[in-house]
């Protein structure tokens, strides 16, 4: 079986965010991280925390 959970991440590998004030419970990343590794897809997402009043200039 593949090893899903350590993937390189090279010059091209998509870099996907997710925003979001507070973070912590955001469970998206996990799942699309494996689904893009099921797939092939040479991307990753990362949580990142954005205060809510600084959405607007991200």
């Amino acid at each position: 079986m593949q090893d899903l959970t350590r993937r390189e991440i090279t010059g091209q590998t998509r870099v996907f965010a997710i925003l979001a004030d507070p973070i912590a419970q955001v469970k998206t990343p996990q799942g699309l991280n494996r689904i893009m590794a099921e797939r092939g897809v040479d991307g990753v997402m990362v949580p990142l925390h954005v205060a809510a009043a600084d959405l607007a200039a991200v």
